[in-house]
Order: structure tokens, then sequence, then C-alpha cells
């Protein structure tokens, strides 16, 4: 098959979309398959708003015999805050009026990605498929579902859906700006979804998706690429003492629990717990904030590393005592599994997908809820005062990690991808 994949950002760019569309292409490639990546120039994901973060300057670029085009993200008149409030009135405006220019014409410009566009408008080759991660940034992804159209060839997407904490799937206040009217409406009418879990399957079930056009097939960690870290080297270099250390790695802001977090290393050093805290990720704009006023005596027991290299993340994690991420943005939470490769007991939110598919409360890992500060001080404590426990989630916790497999999920998502060209060239050629 020749593939053309859509993504708002792409390696080496860090995130978990980004990790998970490299992964799924590296293997299609592996398994004979021609893919190409259309994605932004954004290297900072704060470029989609804010024209000071970082670029990449390298638009034509072949990865993993990947072929990467990058293109080049523009902004609105004061898009700090231009950017800011369109996304917001496109939430607002959808849910009143979801098929509305009006919707249509916002999500184009966040981002605004022109030349994507024209380039899909005057592309001649021939794709097979076109493939498109995630929903949250739903203009580039229209892009990708209009070329689809355009050259009569199935379009499939990876949601990555946030469903959120709430009673149920994406009723909770976060999870609704991930499942818009317009892009619900958007993967309802894809010729295929690959769902993480059964919660996201389930949704769109619920919504009227056609069972046979939904495959689950969840990522997985790669030992490859993660095994190997040496912790004492970690320590020796930021941290020589024996106080334990509580370590996030994730982008650094609210919604991804970071100031819950903080919140609770903040009681429990006031109760004289002796622990550090490392947080190690892209630092945004509200966690900066946050630091910025916290007393000096607090910031003493915490360490702030940013953005860090694969080597670093994988040397952290072998040091950590606990992983700590209550995040409520997960369509699945792959940081947890990585973690769970180094037999470190994690510590996550009660959200949909995590709950129903990651971490079984008190088996392989603990589980609050989502902005409880004071229950994520308290397990916090438990696993530092009871190693035995701590012990045992980490020794299951490797257990469940080990047993995800790439292969696994591509063995599922390859013949899913040739059933569907060849249901859809056969309805063309019977057109």
């Amino acid at each position: 098959m020749k593939i053309l994949s859509i993504v708002h950002r792409y390696y080496p760019a860090v995130g978990g979309a980004e990790y998970h569309m490299r992964a799924i292409n590296r293997r299609l490639v592996e398994r004979g398959h021609d893919v190409t990546v259309l994605t932004t120039d954004a290297a900072d994901f704060a470029l989609f708003w804010d024209p000071k973060a970082r670029r990449f300057e390298e638009h034509d670029e072949t990865v993993d015999s990947v072929r990467i085009l990058r293109f080049p993200v523009q902004h609105m008149p004061f898009s700090n805050y231009a950017y800011p409030a369109a996304r917001l009135l496109t939430g607002q405006v959808s849910r009143l009026f979801p098929q509305s220019q009006l919707v249509n014409r916002l999500t184009e410009l966040t981002p605004n990605v022109p030349n994507m566009r024209r380039w899909m408008q005057t592309n001649t080759e021939q794709f097979d498929v076109v493939l498109g991660m995630p929903i949250t940034l739903e203009g580039i992804i229209k892009l990708g579902e209009q070329f689809a159209q355009q050259k009569s060839i199935p379009f499939v997407l990876w949601p990555l859906t946030h469903l959120g904490a709430g009673a149920a799937p994406g009723t909770d206040r976060v999870s609704r700006f991930y499942t818009l009217p317009q892009q619900q409406q958007m993967v309802l009418q894809a010729a295929g979804l690959v769902a993480n879990n059964l919660a996201e399957r389930d949704f769109y079930l619920q919504r009227g998706m056609a069972a046979e056009k939904i495959i689950v097939a969840p990522p997985a960690p790669d030992p490859d690429q993660l095994l190997g870290g040496e912790g004492a080297r970690w320590r020796a270099q930021h941290s020589p003492d024996d106080i334990p250390l509580v370590v996030v790695v994730s982008a650094l802001t609210r919604d991804k629990g970071t100031l819950q977090t903080l919140d609770a290393m903040r009681q429990l050093w006031r109760q004289g717990v002796q622990a550090k805290l490392v947080l190690a990720g892209s630092p945004m704009a509200d966690f900066e904030r946050y630091l910025a006023q916290m007393p000096a005596s607090e910031k003493e027991h915490l360490i702030v590393r940013g953005k860090i290299s694969d080597a670093e993340r994988n040397d952290l994690l072998d040091a950590a005592d606990i992983f700590c991420m209550p995040s409520v943005v997960e369509s699945f939470g792959l940081a947890f599994t990585e973690a769970m490769l180094y037999k470190t007991p994690v510590i996550g939110a009660d959200v949909w997908g995590v709950k129903e598919f990651v971490i079984r409360p008190n088996e392989n890992g603990l589980l609050v809820k989502a902005g409880e500060v004071a229950a994520l001080a308290e397990q916090i404590k438990r696993l530092l005062d009871d190693k035995t426990l701590a012990a045992k989630l980490g020794e299951a916790g490797y257990a469940y990690a080990s047993q995800l497999s790439w292969e696994d999920s591509l063995n599922k998502i390859e013949p899913f991808l040739q059933r569907l060209t060849a249901s859809h060239h056969q309805t063309g050629q019977a057109a």
C-alpha cells in the first residue's frame, strides 16, 4: 500500500500522538508499505498559537524510511490571544451549529497551514489510503479527509479521544473539548476507526458507527528504545543523596496533572515527608506561572528538568521511586507503561481508557479521583512508606507492560487497512 499519514506534529517532536504515529509508520514500512507523512513545522506545541515558539528547519526529510513533509504554521494577528479565543468559540458554536461555515473556517485557522492545503489540492500522486491522527486539531485532519474524498480512497482515523473522568465517557469539562460535535462527525464519516481501548470503541458505537468499521489496537511501549537506563547515573548527576524521587514525565501543565502533583507534594513537604519531585517535559504557561509563585523553601525539594533526551528519560525512569501522572487528557496512558517497564509503581487519575485498560487499582498501580489533591498526597505517601506494596505494584506493572506489543497491534491494523482499501477499490470499480 501507498499510505499518506496526517498528524499535527511528527518526530522528533515529543508527544503521545507523535510517538504513536511514528511507531505505526515505522512498522508499516518494515512490512513493505510506502509511507509519506504530512505535518507542520511545529517543534513546540505552543507554535500553534505562539509565533516565537520553535520550528523545525528541515521541511522535507526521510526518517525510518518514511518521507516527512513539514508545512509552516501561519498565525493570525495577536495569535497568542486570538488562537485560544478561536478554539473556545469553535467549541461553543459547534455545539449549537456543528455544520456551520463559521465552525469550518475557525478550524481551518486553528492551526492555519495553507501550504499543506495547497499540496493536497495540487498533488497528483496516487495513494491507497489516508491515515489521520489525532482528532484534537480537527482542521488538519479535515484536510486529510478532503484529500481522501478527492482521490476516492479510504480515510482512517486514530482519534486518540480523551474521554475524561466523568460518570460517563465524554461528559466532564475537559473531555468536551475533545469530543466536539464536528470532531465526532468526522470520526463517524471515516471509512475506519482504530480505537485505543474498549471505552473509545463503545463511545463511537453508541453514536452510530458500524462495528465492522472499528478495530481496537492499543499502543505499546518500545523496549528497544526504552530499556537500558541507569538510575545511578541520573542520581549521580542530579540528586546524589538517597532521598526518594517522585517523577513526572509529560507536558508540564494542569490537564496533565502536574499542578495537582505539585499541590500534593507541597502538602507532604509541609508534613515533613522526605521526597523530591522531578518534573521532566515541556513546560506550559500555567505551570510556569505556578512555579513562579512557589516559595524558595519548597523549590529546594523540586528538580525541574524540562524537555529531556530519550537517554535521560530512560535513566530517570530507572531512578524513580514513584511515577505520578494524574492526567485528565489521556486516551490510553502510554507513559504509565513506559514507567512500568522499569518496575516503577505508577499513580494515575481515574479517567476512561486508563482505568479501563492500563491501571488496575492496587494490582499494577494506583488511581485517584481527578483533581483530589489530598487523595493523591495520601497515595504518594502510601507508596513511600510501604516498600513492599511499591515493589508488588512495580512487578505487576512490568508483567502487564511487557505483554503489550506493537506487533500484535500491527497484526490487526495492517489487514484492516488492506480490507478497507480493497473494499473501497471494488466499490469504485462497481460505480
